[in-house]
């Protein structure tokens, strides 16, 4: 039987190595040396990379026979897609994986800066609570409902990493250190 090499960019869980290296011989990049990785450029059909180390133009020229760059991340910039489609190989990612979790998170800060629990938590670790109260801070919960509306919109139609102006000048409006 034909040995079949997959390139591991970085590691990966103990599990999904093991399952892998049952089926594959798994070159591990942070452990290979360049000549010898170049010795077995013939077997390596697959990369499986992530968003901080992909393949480039050089790694996949050194890999004749590189079928699939797969990134174990959302994000396909470190992987030469020009080079990928010139050579008529398969580029995969996990796109979405993270989105609800930094819906989440954006939610998570937005709560965090109305209700100041950062300068709350400061106030409390630097013992000035027993000099002095901490103001109390303004209900948002109307505010809440249009940045959570706007964001499930903005998840749904899925404009990543794009401004979203609505939502950007509702929290200009409301949170008074963004005010010009």
């Amino acid at each position: 039987m034909e040995e079949i090499g997959v390139l591991l960019m970085r590691p990966l869980s103990n599990y999904l190595q093991q399952e892998l290296s049952k089926r594959f011989t798994l070159f591990k990049y942070w452990e290979i040396q360049y000549e010898s990785l170049k010795l077995h450029a013939d077997s390596i059909r697959a990369v499986g990379g992530s968003g901080g180390l992909g393949a480039d133009a050089a790694l996949i020229d050194m890999l004749p026979r590189l079928e699939i760059v797969s990134s174990h991340s959302s994000g396909l910039d470190k992987i030469d897609l020009v080079k990928c489609k010139e050579r008529g190989i398969r580029v995969t990612y996990t796109p979405d994986v993270v989105t609800d979790d930094v819906a989440d998170m954006a939610i998570l800060l937005i709560i965090a800066t109305l209700r100041r629990i950062c300068e709350a938590d400061r106030f409390v670790r630097n013992g000035m609570w027993k000099q002095k109260d901490f103001s109390l801070t303004t209900k948002s919960s109307h505010f809440m409902n249009q940045c959570v509306t706007s964001l499930k919109d903005y998840i749904l139609l899925k404009h990543h990493f794009k401004p979203l102006q609505p939502f950007v000048a509702s929290v200009q409006n409301n949170v008074s250190f963004l005010k010009h």
